[in-house]
């Protein structure tokens, strides 16, 4: 099962459940190459590249929404800090 949504400003959330850790960071590896690649063409004609920062985490059974949310977050700002369009988890 996948959930997506906006939590709020340039913030998304993708929840996914049944994946090992490795299958988690590969998908998010995944999501951030794709974001990469897109090129954009604005009315001027100048080219805009944007990329991701990902911050994820595991929720085991029994989680706690709000403490798995914050460890996704502390990721975000960690991989924010690292230079940027790269995966944190």
């Amino acid at each position: 099962m996948s959930v997506a949504g906006r939590l709020g400003g340039e913030e998304f959330g993708l929840f996914q459940s049944g994946l090992t850790f490795e299958e988690m960071h590969t998908r998010c590896e995944e999501i951030r190459a794709e974001i990469a690649a897109v090129v954009l063409h604005a009315a001027s004609g100048s080219r805009v590249q944007i990329s991701a920062s990902i911050g994820a985490c595991q929720c085991p059974p029994g989680f706690d929404p709000s403490e798995r949310l914050k460890a996704a977050d502390e990721n975000l700002y960690q991989a924010k800090s690292l230079g940027r369009n790269r995966v944190v988890a």
